[in-house]
Parts: C-alpha cells; structure tokens; sequence
C-alpha cells in the first residue's frame, strides 16, 4: 500500500472550506478575549472570514479536480453551490447583528457556529464519498444544535435544542446503518464506485 504524499491530496481544492473550519476555530479562542461590549467585532471577523472564503471559491471553481483521494470533488455545480451558501451565510451575520443586539444574547459564539455550519456546507457540496458526507452532515448539524438553544435564559430555546439533537441522532444513526449496507454490497464508500456496482447488479 504506497500511502499519498500531501500533493497526491489536491488540497488546494478544498482550501475554502478548510480555511474556514480553522478560521472558526481561531475565532472561538478570540472571542474568549472579547468583552461583551465589543461582541459585534466577531461578526465583522466572521464576515470578513466569509468573504475571504468567497474570494478563494472562486479561483477553485470548476476545476474538476478531485482531492483527498477522490473523496472531495471541486467542479461547476459544487463552486456554485458553495457561492450559494456563502452568500446565505453573509446575509444571515448581517441580519443577525441587529437582532442579536434587541434579544440581549450578543455572544460571540453564536457567529462562529455559523462558520462551522457554513464549512459542513461546503464540504457536503463537494462530496464524493460516504464517509466526508457524513463528516460534513455532523460539521453542519450539531453547531445547529448549539444556536437552537443558544437563549439560555429561555426555555422554549432549551426545549428545541434537546429536540433538535435528538432527532439529529436518530438521522445520523439512520445515514450510518444506510451507508454500512451500502458498503456491504458494493464494497467501496466512494459514490462514483457505487454508481457503477450498482448499475451493474441492476
């Protein structure tokens, strides 16, 4: 088994997407520096970061280019798609600003869930195998989970966080046995291989 050099990976591909998972992540450690009166400043990292992103999709787009081995696909529809979600993401910081300010719940986590769920996003458009599906599904559901119950002060948002998450478990557990079957027939996770066996028992 000769084991991939980080040039076999084609990660530039994906560099979008990863840069804004470490992004994200980057902001989280930031935002404990923050005071609550300064709390809107992650939103404009957060945006800044979007755009950053963005711009980088862009030199990425339809290069038809598979990474990680085949498992990541760069191609027309997935740069569309993730322009897409991009665009959504900025407009809803932009929109959350001001609502976050009138609720009382300006906390600057609440942004960087949305990056996380943005980079689930795009990692779930450019997918080609079962296993990066089902990463990106668990990146984009459980920040989620986090923002459906973000009003701690209120219960209604507690109760629908808790609901959220489990029904998030059950369909995870649903995609996992479904893949494992699928695995078990075909004998391969990537969706191109599954096609084709497929097509061949059919």
């Amino acid at each position: 088994m000769t084991i991939p050099s980080l040039g076999d990976l084609n990660l530039y591909v994906a560099l979008p997407a990863i840069f804004l998972a470490l992004f994200t992540t980057f902001l989280l450690i930031i935002d404990l520096f923050i005071g609550k009166e300064h709390k809107n400043n992650t939103a404009f990292l957060a945006l800044g970061a979007l755009i950053v992103a963005f711009v980088w999709n862009l030199f990425t787009f339809n290069t038809n280019t598979t990474a990680f081995l085949g498992m990541f696909v760069a191609d027309s529809f997935s740069g569309f798609l993730n322009m897409v979600v991009l665009i959504g993401a900025m407009i809803t910081i932009l929109l959350s600003m001001d609502y976050m300010r009138r609720m009382g719940i300006e906390q600057g986590e609440y942004y960087s869930m949305v990056l996380f769920s943005t980079a689930g996003m795009m990692f779930m458009g450019s997918a080609n195998n079962l296993i990066v599906i089902f990463i990106a599904l668990e990146l984009l559901s459980i920040p989620l989970y986090v923002l459906a119950a973000i009003r701690h002060q209120d219960l209604k948002s507690e109760e629908s966080g808790v609901k959220y998450f489990i029904l998030g478990a059950f369909a995870s557990a649903f995609f996992v046995y479904g893949a494992a079957l699928i695995y078990g027939a075909t004998g391969t996770t990537n969706l191109p291989e599954i096609f084709t066996a497929v097509s061949a028992i059919v």
